[in-house]
């Protein structure tokens, strides 16, 4: 069922085999020791493994990729494995609920999709004698930060109950600090943006089976490809971002400048084809609408203006209820709006970008974004297009960030309102830092939230450095304990320390291109005037130097 690997192009649901398309994404181990690895290797050296990456690195597709190479023999574990692939998101009422083991999800991951029902005990043998693979895809996915905290406490009661069992968690890297694992029981490795070789790789590769293009043109437009988007390497990169760029430029020759503007186009495109298929029969204003009303939908699924950061899944009953409720405002008749958002629904359901049934729920079915980069890059739209105000914004921003559900969305808005006001998101950020140090908690989520913005955004020299230099003085005045783990920016100290710390790490590795001489002069100006032996000035320069980065000599 894992054995292929569906072609990211818009509105395509075909599939090619993994040796096709797939291109294996860089680990970095965050344990001292360790040099670049597969995850294989990885495996078999530490047995379990929490990996960590941004949106899009492609953490889902490795998971994937592992269960099938797993059962396939293919990933040199050894015969006779038996891997176990459990979507997190999908059991987010169950873990709410509590009251089931993990071995009860990897029953149920059994029967739903595989329709298997191992024999009694079998799963509980296989865990006890080492010969299951467990995958835990997707746990950024579980958005509150207590139902995080309670899978892993799940997990690594499972872990220590189970000690042969190999162990496999993918997560993003912003919020995995507020429920990390252990570092006792579990390593950690990042998957990193794709070097230039496998920016190469992959597109060759997609190319090479883009059936849009006469096969004597695929090379051509290969080489074209690769050289038009050498203007934009931190997107081609990502290997997400990387999939819609080959898209747009096979069917359109077009090359978007940053991440937004990628998605903007593949808003347009999808709408676009919504337009010309008749699989809806809604009225004229309807049509008019779509986009609106899937905004306010996935603004609603991250739940809504009061409880911002749920799961992003939601009843059957519920979507057909939000959706009706925003035609309704829009003066579509009660009983045609409640009609046209069931058709809807139907329509978009399994469509690539849109909406799949992920869970059940009290025996209804439940839904969600097929992928949640455009879950939150509809509600980023929904929230700039309904709050366009300096004022409106920050109070809604300000209001949000304090815990980090809000920081991926947070920064899309950024992006968002930047583009359509002139030096909005500088003026934002600045709004946002302004009354730091106030003493309170939410200082260091700001800062981090502010620091996390130069990866996304051009801020202004003054901006910039006023960034960082209130990020180390706020570091450097906070009493948390450095001990910990030796995971880098994971699970390092108290929660304070471990956010800044996880920022600063963001600061320097991924950085927006425009902000980087900024940045190399903000930090050394502030590290100057800091004792570099202890704290996050040492943190910074340690990191420094292992990058051989051009700061090295600060």
């Amino acid at each position: 069922m894992h054995g292929e690997l569906q072609l990211p192009h818009l509105g395509n649901r075909k599939t090619v085999p993994y040796d096709q398309l797939y291109v294996d994404p860089p680990l970095e181990p965050q344990d001292v020791g360790f040099g670049q690895r597969s995850l294989p290797e990885l495996l078999a050296m530490t047995q379990r493994l929490v990996v960590l990456g941004n949106p899009g690195a492609g953490k889902s597709t490795m998971a994937t990729k592992l269960a099938y190479d797993v059962a396939s023999e293919k990933c040199g574990f050894g015969s006779e494995l038996v891997p176990f692939l459990v979507l997190l998101r999908n059991h987010a009422t169950g873990f709410s609920s509590g009251g089931r083991t993990l071995i009860d999800y990897l029953k149920s991951s059994a029967a739903d999709p595989h329709n298997i029902e191992p024999p009694p005990d079998a799963v509980e043998y296989l865990v006890t004698v080492g010969r299951a693979v467990v995958i835990l895809d997707g746990l950024d996915e579980l958005i509150d930060a207590d139902l995080r905290r309670r899978v892993v406490k799940l997990v690594e009661g499972f872990a220590s109950a189970y000690p042969m069992v190999t162990i496999l968690v993918t997560a993003r890297v912003v919020g995995y600090d507020d429920a990390p694992f252990g570092s006792r029981q579990f390593s950690h490795a990042r998957v990193s943006d794709f070097d230039e070789e496998r920016v190469v790789q992959y597109v060759q590769k997609w190319f090479a089976l883009d059936e849009q293009s006469p096969s004597g043109q695929r090379q051509r437009l290969t080489e074209s490809f690769l050289r038009e988007s050498s203007s934009v390497p931190d997107l081609r990169r990502n290997p997400l971002l990387l999939s819609l760029l080959c898209g747009m430029y096979s069917s359109e020759g077009y090359i978007p400048q940053n991440m937004v503007e990628a998605y903007e186009h593949c808003a347009l495109l999808l709408f676009r084809s919504w337009d010309n298929i008749r699989g809806i029969k809604g009225s004229p204003e309807f049509h008019t609408r779509i986009r609106g009303a899937v905004q306010y939908l996935a603004f609603e699924q991250l739940g809504g203006a009061s409880n911002f950061g749920s799961n992003g899944v939601m009843t059957r009953r519920r979507v057909v209820a939000s959706i009706a409720t925003y035609l309704t405002a829009k003066h579509f008749e009660h009983d045609d709006a409640i009609h046209t958002a069931e058709e809807f629904l139907d329509f978009c359901t399994g469509r690539a970008w849109i909406l799949s049934d992920v869970d059940v729920i009290h025996g209804e079915p439940a839904y969600g974004f097929t992928h949640r980069t455009f879950l939150e890059y509809f509600a980023a739209e929904y929230i700039v297009r309904t709050r366009g105000s300096f004022g409106e914004l920050h109070s809604f921003l300000r209001d949000r960030i304090p815990g980090g559900r809000f920081h991926v969305v947070g920064q899309i808005v950024l992006q968002l309102f930047d583009r359509k006001t002139d030096d909005g998101a500088d003026e934002l950020i600045r709004m946002l830092v302004d009354h730091i140090p106030s003493g309170q908690p939410s200082d260091a989520d700001v800062l981090a939230f502010a620091c996390r913005a130069l990866s996304h955004v051009m801020l202004s020299p003054l901006t910039v450095q006023i960034i960082v230099r209130k990020a180390i003085l706020l570091e450097d005045r906070a009493p948390a304990s450095r001990a910990g783990s030796a995971v880098g920016s994971v699970g390092r100290g108290g929660v304070t320390r471990t956010l800044l710390e996880s920022a600063m790490d963001s600061v320097i590795r991924d950085r927006m291109p425009a902000n980087a001489r900024h940045i190399d002069s903000a930090v050394k100006a502030v590290l100057s005037e800091f004792d570099t032996s202890d704290g996050l000035p040492a943190y910074i320069a340690r990191h420094i130097a292992h990058k051989d980065h051009v700061l090295e000599q600060a």
